[in-house]
């Protein structure tokens, strides 16, 4: 994608009508509140960081993007029609309309736990764990994963050693203690049940054939680590 800069740009959704109090989510004719927009200081026209511009606000018709860069810990909300800025958003989990996102940011010797409502100021619940803990990513998917389909149940990754992985399950009010589970071996997160209630977790195998793996289930209730082998690779 051309790019004025040597950020490689990716697109995570083409879609955002739950920002701003929008009313309609999902009209074509919703009309959202003005946001303002703030610029990057080394923006055409800006004066520096805290310059401020016109408020920007989609049109009838018109449609919002959501634009990360690769290394980024925030993606932006643009005008499709115009490619401006209307707003910077954290990286983490969103629901299926963007009207929230659960994000986890690790500090000194805690992590901090959001589930941001989207919209100008942003805010919703908010719990500190012990530990430096982050949302699971898979792949080369440029959004982290990590929340149940049902939007119940979030599982946190720490940092693995070759003989003890642990995973942190939290509830999604994040108003109770996480629950820890600690598994002896080499393990990461695969993918979690849509009601949050199986974890699924690659195990690293060590064997002559480099990146061998078997992935097996864990009870997210218990901890339990099932004897069978779903899938071996």
């Amino acid at each position: 994608m051309p790019s004025t800069n040597r950020h490689q740009l990716w697109y995570v959704a083409t879609l955002i009508l739950a920002i701003a109090g929008c009313s309609a989510i999902g009209s074509p004719s919703a009309k959202p509140s003005p946001i303002a927009v703030q610029p990057d200081s080394d923006s055409p026209g800006s004066t520096g960081p805290a310059a401020s511009a016109s408020p920007a606000s989609a049109a009838a018709g018109d449609t919002w993007l959501i634009v990360g860069r690769t290394g980024e810990e925030t993606v932006r909300v643009i005008l499709d029609s115009t490619l401006e800025d209307l707003v910077s958003l954290p990286l983490g989990v969103p629901d299926a309309t963007w009207g929230r996102i659960l994000t986890a940011t690790p500090r000194d010797r805690t992590t901090v736990v959001e589930h941001l409502v989207v919209q100008p100021g942003l805010g919703g619940p908010r719990q500190e764990i012990d530990g430096q803990w982050r949302l699971p990513m898979v792949g080369l998917d440029p959004l982290p994963v990590g929340v149940s389909a049902d939007r119940s149940t979030i599982v946190l990754v720490e940092q693995a050693t070759p003989t003890t992985s642990r995973f942190a399950v939290l509830d999604m009010n994040l108003a109770t203690e996480p629950r820890i589970i600690e598994l002896a071996g080499a393990f990461a997160y695969d993918a979690l049940s849509p009601d949050g209630a199986i974890l699924y977790v690659a195990e690293h195998v060590a064997d002559p054939l480099a990146g061998r793996y078997q992935v097996r289930a864990v009870d997210t209730a218990t901890g339990y680590l099932r004897d069978a082998i779903i899938v071996d690779k």
